[in-house]
């Protein structure tokens, strides 16, 4: 992703092992395989960054899908897995609307 002419803005001048690091403890987490959780919330580890567009977070779930079809997962599990990762959207999307007065 950090080299992706579309999100890899997003990682320049970061640390991509510790962010990779910290992402795989929090995944371990969320899909119950841990018990507890000691780093950010997908909400707080996004804040200071500019904003993730729907474009932006489509974008990585496309690499995603395309990391896993590399590694030979069934069709039924990258779907899972992208629809797991796709219920953090409203979460980290930034949104790009305002209500109507």
């Amino acid at each position: 992703m950090s080299k992706d002419i579309l999100i890899g803005f997003f990682f320049a001048c970061k640390d991509i092992d510790l962010i990779a690091d910290r992402q795989h403890e929090f995944l371990l987490f969320a899909m119950g395989a841990r018990t507890a959780f000691a780093g950010k919330d997908p909400k707080s580890a996004h804040r200071e960054l500019p904003p993730i567009l729907k474009g932006h977070f489509d974008r990585r779930l496309t690499l995603l899908k395309e990391v896993l079809e590399d590694y030979s997962l069934s069709d039924e599990d990258i779907r899972t897995w992208i629809d797991f990762e796709a219920a953090f959207r409203p979460v980290v999307e930034t949104e790009t609307h305002q209500k109507s007065s």
